[in-house]
């Protein structure tokens, strides 16, 4: 296997929104299920406004380019995303989950957009980009079915997840860094696998994997049990 040298700078392609931000909404999202009679209210902000729905796939259908939408915790159907957006859930944590609760999608994700970002969700269902999406942003998500990129997409960042398998398909220029995997990965082309621990029981764990580096991961033989 060739292995080349790829600026950790040229993979990343996304803009962070502040905590105070993210605080403030969850924050308003709590107070309005309170007085929804317990129903859970998804938020989208877009431009200067902030609208609320029943559903993530409403606010999905609803969002343009830009939008941000926030999701609190809960169990939903799986969506569709043709817009350049950002998501996010509660997000996971072994030691917070409990108490939080988790923002759970049902079913696969799907996203035709580029430039999306999805931080906080528990995809049941897996997710899928579509064959030309670019510049996907995934943090701090738990898949628990297959992560498949997209055969002519490229730039996918994915930093602090729990994945099982992760399907390439040819896609190029990528970064997953610290996340844990339990599945193989396979067909990530002139990408980036930094500092990830796998705990895949086959014998090979990453496969077919052209001009990749793959530098300081963790390989264990054992394989735990999922904490969530």
């Amino acid at each position: 296997m060739n292995i080349i040298s790829i600026r950790r700078s040229s993979l990343i392609n996304f803009n962070f929104l502040d905590m105070k931000v993210k605080t403030l909404f969850f924050s308003l999202l709590i107070l309005l299920t309170f007085c929804s009679n317990g129903q859970n209210l998804i938020a989208r902000h877009s431009g200067g406004s902030v609208l609320f729905y029943t559903t993530p796939s409403a606010a999905v259908s609803a969002a343009v380019d830009g939008d941000t939408i926030y999701i609190p915790a809960g169990s939903y159907p799986a969506f569709t995303i043709n817009e350049s957006i950002v998501i996010y859930g509660v997000g996971y944590d072994i030691d917070s989950t409990q108490a939080t609760g988790r923002t759970y999608i049902t079913g696969a994700v799907t996203v035709f957009g580029s430039n999306c970002r999805l931080e906080g969700l528990h995809l049941n269902g897996g997710l899928i980009l579509g064959s030309d999406t670019d510049n996907t942003t995934i943090v701090r998500c738990n898949l628990t079915n297959t992560f498949t990129l997209g055969s002519s997409g490229a730039g996918t960042s994915a930093i602090n997840n729990i994945f099982e398998t992760i399907s390439g398909s040819g896609s190029q220029n990528n970064f997953f860094s610290n996340n844990i995997i339990y599945g193989q990965i396979s067909n990530l082309d002139h990408s980036v696998i930094l500092n990830n621990t796998s705990y895949y029981e086959g014998p090979i764990p990453i496969t077919a994997c052209e001009y990749t580096e793959i530098s300081l991961s963790l390989i264990h033989i054992s394989e735990p049990t999922r904490p969530y």
